[in-house]
């Protein structure tokens, strides 16, 4: 999940940087194949800044919202386990209620709740050098 919602995140207006990577640790610093291992209860996660002036995290959110199968359960595409959960966190406890809001609305939508983590970010650690920018330099897609 981390490699294509970067690739998203950054092309939006008013996004200053994204970094894929792990969100929300048991382990410090854990690399992919343990993340991969289901051990270390990270999500793959891209983190972005964003200047909120030029986009608000209401609209941010919509645009994820629609990038993901929130009607999923662990999994996204052809990815499953527990680290492809979809997931929302956040730093500022301020922005918490805009969270909430986007997933009540989308509930309303969806005629049933989402399948989506919406949590504090505990801790996010930035997932290999190969996984960056991934899709910029792998345009297919296609993970080897």
């Amino acid at each position: 999940m981390l490699l294509g919602t970067e690739a998203y995140l950054r092309q939006l207006p008013g996004v200053a940087d994204t970094e894929a990577g792990y969100a929300n640790s048991l382990a410090e610093e854990p690399a992919y194949k343990e993340v991969c291992s289901g051990k270390m209860g990270a999500a793959e996660t891209a983190r972005m800044s964003y200047d909120a002036g030029a986009i608000p995290l209401s609209l941010l959110l919509e645009a994820y919202l629609h990038t993901i199968d929130s009607l999923s359960f662990n999994r996204q595409g052809n990815d499953r386990e527990t680290q492809y959960r979809a997931g929302i966190y956040w730093t500022d406890p301020a922005d918490e209620s805009v969270v909430q809001a986007s997933l009540s609305a989308l509930e309303l939508r969806l005629e049933q709740a989402p399948y989506i983590e919406a949590a504090p970010l505990v801790n996010f650690f930035p997932a290999e050098a190969y996984h960056q920018d991934y899709l910029a330099r792998t345009p297919s897609g296609i993970v080897m």
